[in-house]
Parts: C-alpha cells; sequence; structure tokens
C-alpha cells in the first residue's frame, strides 16, 4: 500500500523563486536594450565622482575633524592591542580548551 506524501514546502517555495528570479532576468535585462541602462540617472550620492568611489573626502578637514579623526584612531589602536593582549594570554594558557579561568590561571570547557 503506497502513503501519499505531499511535496515538501521547501522545495516548492525553492522552485517558485527559482523560476520567479529567471523570469525577473528575461524582463528586465534581456529585453531591455544598453541604452535604456545608459540613460538612467543615478542620485547624486551615488555618481562615480562622489568620495564614495573615489575614497577621498571632498571638502578639506577642519582642525578639529582631524584631532577628532587622530583620537578615534589612537582607541583603536588601544583596542587592538588588549584583543591581542588577551588572545596571546588565552593562546598561551588555554590553548586547546575553551575557557581560561584567570584567578586559578586552569582550563576547562563548559
Amino acid at each position: 500500500m503506497s502513503r501519499y506524501r505531499p511535496t515538501k514546502p521547501i522545495l516548492r517555495y525553492a522552485t517558485h523563486f527559482a523560476l520567479f528570479i529567471t523570469i525577473f532576468y528575461i524582463i528586465f535585462y534581456v529585453t531591455i536594450s544598453e541604452e535604456t541602462w545608459s540613460n538612467i540617472s543615478l542620485p547624486e550620492y551615488l555618481k562615480p565622482g562622489d568620495s564614495l568611489w573615489k575614497g577621498k573626502a571632498t571638502k578639506p578637514l577642519t582642525p578639529q575633524q582631524i584631532k577628532e579623526a587622530e583620537k578615534w584612531a589612537e582607541r583603536a589602536e588601544s583596542v587592538k592591542a588588549a584583543f591581542m593582549h588577551a588572545y596571546h594570554g588565552y593562546e598561551k594558557y588555554a590553548a586547546p580548551w575553551d575557557e581560561l579561568r584567570p584567578i586559578s590561571n586552569g582550563r576547562g570547557n563548559p
């Protein structure tokens, strides 16, 4: 006696999604000519000459902004140094285990 098993919904959803993407591709990328794509204008903040694309600031920084940037760079370095100190301690005392117990200088798994 055969038992009826409905199709798994995840497979059905995946198939529908793949079909939708294929149709979307055919409609928007195959049927639209390159002239149409070249006439589409980007918003000002996404144009290639903007600082997001070149990685450069559009205006010179003020002395206050420079001090703030230096302060953040210093903070980032101190965080990196603290992480490296903690990680080297873990490597030295508790490397194959999950935890380092700082008071007893022991190690263990939870």
